[in-house]
């Protein structure tokens, strides 16, 4: 497929996904679906036109999708996971790099796993990330990009050694916002994740998931208290059903799964996938959510958003738009744009 010419633009957002080597036997029998979605993913982001996309891709991948996707998105890395927000830097502005080393991996799997992002991203230029040993996923970590982000208690258990003052300190610092608001993880979520649960829309804009009973008080206690009037919440009208995929649970219905930029909104849908259906998702609750997505940011100047169809093989593994995907910024992603478009680091 011929070039798309993504901008060069200076400090543009560039989305990195990654998906499955084709010697990586964990994901062999989902394998042709991830890339699958990923290729819709990458295509419905040039579509928009808001940002740029990389797509990692090891040898034998890159001649597998080579004619469906533009030559300069595609850029030649082997990358050992295709959950891209849990290993790379948090926060879009800052770029923290934190340690990867979630309790339900061992540190060996966690750190080649990371180490494998970094080897890529400092082969095409300085990365100048904001090194911290707080261990820390990045799919915990939701940011509004200048004041806030959230995250949920699984940090504090994940760094048993360290008090809560001191977690919150470290997160300001690396961050670079005055804000950190630490709720409640959902008692069954393996990962612990904020970004299952809570999505800024904008700035001052918090979606927020259905939560379980069980935290529900203790979630909105935390949010309404951290922001009071500072922020609107929009609940948004999401059906999840819970199923679970190797030891973890589904993301199929969770829109609050969604990718936030500068310029852009990529929400996940559901409804268009039979085997989604089959489980209650339909196009119509898709609508329904998109237009409370779309009413709550409003205006001339509002970001776009972008509908991205996520099919049961992918979300059933836990995961959908933004767990995939890495948003990158600054000059280390404006130079894995040059190295795709050069073909070379």
């Amino acid at each position: 497929m011929s070039a798309s010419q993504q901008s060069n633009q200076s400090g543009r957002v560039t989305v990195v996904l990654a998906p499955p080597s084709s010697s990586n036997a964990y994901y062999a029998s989902s394998r042709n679906a991830i890339v699958d979605f990923m290729v819709v993913y990458a295509k419905k982001i040039i579509e928009a036109g808001r940002d740029n996309v990389i797509v990692l891709v090891d040898k034998e991948t890159k001649k597998t999708i080579g004619e469906r996707l533009p030559r300069d998105v595609l850029l030649e890395a082997h990358v050992e996971d295709i959950w891209m927000r849990d290993f790379s830097p948090a926060g879009l502005n800052s770029q923290a790099l934190f340690t990867y080393r979630p309790n339900y991996l061992s540190a060996n799997d966690a750190r080649l796993i990371q180490r494998s992002l970094t080897d890529t991203v400092a082969a095409c230029g300085d990365t100048n990330f904001r090194g911290s040993n707080l261990i820390l996923d990045g799919g915990n970590v939701v940011d509004n990009f200048i004041d806030s982000a959230i995250v949920t208690d699984r940090v504090l258990k994940d760094n048993p050694t360290m008090s809560r003052a001191s977690i919150e300190q470290e997160l300001r610092l690396k961050l670079n916002y005055s804000r950190i608001v630490i709720i409640p993880s959902e008692p069954d979520d393996r990962t612990g994740h904020s970004d299952g649960m809570v999505a800024f829309l904008d700035k001052k804009i918090l979606a927020v998931s259905p939560p379980t009973t069980a935290i529900e008080a203790k979630l909105w206690d935390s949010l309404r208290q951290s922001f009071g009037n500072d922020t609107t919440f929009i609940s948004l009208n999401s059906e999840y059903k819970d199923e679970v995929w190797r030891g973890y649970g589904s993301a199929c219905g969770l829109h609050v799964n969604m990718l936030a930029t500068d310029s852009a909104l990529y929400v996940p849908t559901f409804g268009a996938d039979a085997e989604n259906q089959q489980r209650g998702q339909s196009m119509a609750k898709d609508a329904e959510v998109l237009g409370q997505i779309r009413a709550a940011i409003g205006g001339i100047n509002a970001k776009k958003v972008v509908e991205v169809p996520v099919p049961f093989a992918v979300c059933r593994m836990g995961g959908s738009v933004r767990c995939l995907s890495w948003a990158a910024k600054g000059p280390f992603a404006d130079r894995l744009v040059e190295s795709a478009q050069t073909g070379r680091c």
